[in-house]
């Protein structure tokens, strides 16, 4: 019979002295390279939300309040270039 997984996640070390996460859930083993060196203040919050994202399965905001979304910042790029470049449908933001 083979050991049971380890559920909780790991906190460790990578190669190139970034943190990384490792945890198991339903689909198999799940690697996560977490921001900023090994113990630095961002890479440990950034761990603990991601404890708290796999405890209650829900999405744990991590970005600051006022971080631009993705589409924030390339929609405006996309509409410069259907006009430089006269290509393309309308997009609606």
């Amino acid at each position: 019979m083979s050991r049971p997984r380890k559920v909780a996640a790991r906190y460790l070390k990578h190669a190139c002295g970034r943190a990384r996460a490792l945890w198991n859930d339903a689909t198999g083993p799940k690697v996560r390279m977490l921001p900023g060196p090994f113990n630095s203040p961002e890479s440990l919050e950034a761990f603990a939300r991601l404890q708290l994202e796999i405890a209650t399965g829900e999405k744990v905001g991590g970005g600051a309040e006022g971080t631009p979304t993705l589409v924030e910042v390339i929609l405006p790029y996309i509409r410069f270039a259907e006009g430089y470049y006269g290509a393309g449908a309308e997009l609606e933001a």
